[in-house]
């Protein structure tokens, strides 16, 4: 991660209220759909909503004093349509959302935040129901637990974020997409060439990284 381009702005910020309320009003008239409640249900909806839709994307558990802030902040509106896009934008530009915390407790990182630190690293999205499982039973932090899911994860096709991610960055290659060429020197180079480039590294790099008989240097 880069720290320098991470910050959020005010610019930033406003951009995500933006796509949080189309993402709300999207998500609002599905509400029978997905939560088998309506808005007219109020603070019963909500409450589905919270318990399905927060802990999905906070990667984890809401703690009950967690519930009740977001049900009072559901709350404060009196009309139902309004509360719920607001309960909705609020889920989606909280802190707990945007950000991915390793704040830990003494013996390191805890169960779901090791599940979100592996995941992201290896596929580049969110816990899937095993590592949740394992972190919710806490036993993902044991060593020989981690180790497992961390080659479980490696061994899964999604692990190609990773190697591509890393490979790219590290060798430099990935600004290949950027390298302009006299095309009176090289007439034949385009823009799916310097694709093809792009792909022929990263399937080389990955090829390598899963023979059996790879080391690390």
């Amino acid at each position: 991660n880069n720290a320098d381009v991470g910050t959020v702005s005010d610019t930033r910020l406003g951009i995500y209220l933006n796509v949080a309320q189309k993402i709300a009003e999207e998500i609002r008239p599905n509400l029978p759909k997905l939560f088998s409640c309506s808005e007219d249900d109020k603070s019963t909806c909500a409450d589905k909503v919270i318990g399905t839709v927060a802990p999905a994307l906070w990667r984890r558990p809401l703690s009950s004093d967690e519930r009740a802030e977001l049900l009072a902040f559901y709350s404060k509106s009196t009309v139902a349509s309004e509360s719920m896009t607001l309960l909705l934008m609020r889920i989606l530009t909280s802190a707990n959302f945007l950000y991915r915390s390793e704040i830990g407790t003494d013996r390191g990182l805890d169960g779901y935040e090791m599940a979100s630190a592996l995941s992201y690293f290896f596929w580049g999205t969110v816990p899937d129901q095993a590592l949740l499982d394992l972190a919710a039973n806490n036993t993902l932090t044991q060593d020989s637990i981690l180790v497992a899911q961390a080659k479980r994860l490696l061994a899964d096709k999604r692990a190609s974020y990773f190697l591509n991610s890393f490979s790219g960055s590290w060798l430099g290659y990935k600004r290949l997409v950027e390298v302009e060429k006299d095309l009176k020197v090289f007439p034949e180079y385009n823009a799916d060439i310097s694709s093809l480039m792009i792909a022929e590294a990263n399937n080389t790099f990955e090829y390598i990284v899963r023979q059996e008989s790879s080391t690390f240097s």
